[in-house]
């Protein structure tokens, strides 16, 4: 996605690492929302955020909000047992709205590169067969 809402909720050890990312897919016009500690996380780092609830919580939740096509990317890093049972209700509910999913930092930060770049027109597909081969 070029635009839209991303929800971003991210474990404790995850929250600085992911700053850069939601400062990035801010200027670029993406609302963000995500669960309490991301919010006041990212609030406290000055990005803009709107808290959503969790898919365990009561309604109206994320689940919701991707249900009804608010929702443009997920990113999510979750740590731990707590966790896990949001973790697969969010990706059932990603892959069933077709919702681009992240979950890790490395790809959340590749991702939002990715969308400046194409935001940009520095981005063009490259077929397979075309890249370069290394030898082993």
């Amino acid at each position: 996605p070029k635009e839209g809402t991303a929800f971003i909720s991210v474990c404790d050890r995850e929250k600085r690492t992911i700053i850069p990312v939601a400062k990035e897919l801010s200027q670029m016009g993406f609302s963000i929302v995500g669960t309490s500690g991301t919010v006041h996380m990212l609030k406290a780092n000055g990005i803009p955020a709107t808290h959503v609830r969790k898919m365990k919580e009561q309604r109206p939740n994320i689940g919701d909000m991707m249900d009804n096509g608010e929702v443009s990317l997920v990113i999510n890093l979750p740590f731990g047992q707590d966790t896990r049972g949001d973790a697969v209700k969010l990706s059932a509910g990603a892959v069933r709205n077709c919702i681009c999913y992240v979950t890790t930092a490395a790809a959340a930060i590749a991702f939002s590169q990715a969308i400046a770049a194409a935001k940009e027109g520095r981005l063009s597909p490259i077929a397979l067969q075309d890249t370069p081969q290394k030898e082993i």
